[in-house]
């Protein structure tokens, strides 16, 4: 599974408007995220900060069968 995230260091929440009507954001945190997946038996295959200086991230994990 391929997954985007804002990586963020805090689980959290915004809103923005840049792409015009407002959006509301939420976020578990990096480690958040990595904790939800290692819970549910997936190993992390690669994890990446693909967009300086914004803070999106991917990460790529593979469930264990």
């Amino acid at each position: 599974m391929i997954f985007s995230f804002g990586g963020v260091n805090e689980p959290g929440d915004h809103t923005d408007d840049t792409m015009g009507p407002m959006m509301y954001y939420s976020s578990l945190g990096t480690n958040g995220f990595i904790q939800v997946f290692l819970d549910n038996g997936c190993t992390i295959k690669h994890l990446e900060f693909d967009q300086y200086p914004e803070l999106h991230t991917y990460l790529v994990a593979q469930k264990i069968v």
